[in-house]
């Protein structure tokens, strides 16, 4: 299978190992470039908040006691 590097660039710095970020403008409108440390801060306050119902309701979160995380993991 051929890539089209035209139709997705990232792929070639991704491929070469480089670290890159995407946003789906289909899926937010929010700018990336204007999130703030405080909308980062707000939002784990938020999950903090909530990390009980979600453990109740995600049971499988009972060992990190309701708080959702995504380990960082190489992809070589």
């Amino acid at each position: 299978m051929e890539l089209d590097l035209k139709r997705f660039p990232l792929i070639a710095d991704m491929a070469a190992g480089k670290e890159v970020v995407w946003y789906n403008p289909n899926l937010s409108s929010v700018n990336p470039t204007e999130v703030t440390m405080a909308d980062v801060e707000d939002a784990a306050a938020r999950l903090q908040r909530f990390a009980s119902y979600i453990r109740r309701v995600f049971p499988e979160t009972e060992v990190s006691g309701g708080i959702i995380e995504s380990p960082l993991c190489a992809i070589p």
